[in-house]
């Protein structure tokens, strides 16, 4: 049980300060030379895509939700406390994804969101090939827009490759 508390706690906290000030000094550096949607002779802009500040607070959230995700994996030798911290764990990565998702695409219904968070979990666990084509047949599936979409199967695939970098 300490080794899972130790992972719950120490590795996830390290892998967010990491984050924290990557993601800190990197949108903060993009946020610098942006210019926000609004009102040009006559004409009002909406942003459609999202923020540099989703993106970044998505960022942070995803790797908060991988951190998550690697505490939550169970070990042999784990008890009944042990699988209910892991529950706990599995529950905030969702969340934490959810949320990143819904900073990163505002208008999509949650059941789009729903169903990249399935295929979030599934890259996450490796059981997600890192295929570009694949991927947009599976966003195809969900929504037949969705798939034009680059940008989620970019998301997916980055995350993938992080993940495998571990």
């Amino acid at each position: 049980m300490k080794t899972l508390l130790r992972r719950l706690i120490v590795r996830p906290f390290a892998v967010m300060a990491v984050a924290v000030a990557v993601t800190t000094f990197s949108a903060g550096a993009v946020l610098a030379r942006s210019e926000p949607a609004g009102q040009v002779a006559g004409f009002h802009f909406v942003q459609s895509s999202p923020s540099n500040e989703d993106i970044g607070r998505a960022v942070l959230k995803s790797l908060g939700a991988v951190a998550l995700h690697e505490a939550a994996k169970p070990q042999q030798g784990d008890g009944a406390a042990d699988a209910i911290l892991r529950a706990i764990a599995r529950q905030a990565r969702d969340e934490l994804i959810d949320s990143a998702l819904r900073d990163l695409f505002k208008t999509q219904p949650a059941v789009e969101r729903a169903s990249i968070r399935n295929l979030v979990v599934l890259i996450l666990d490796g059981r997600q090939a890192r295929d570009r084509n694949q991927i947009q047949q599976q966003l195809r599936g969900i929504n037949p827009n969705m798939a034009d979409a680059v940008e989620v199967a970019e998301f997916l695939i980055r995350l993938g490759q992080a993940v495998d970098r571990k």
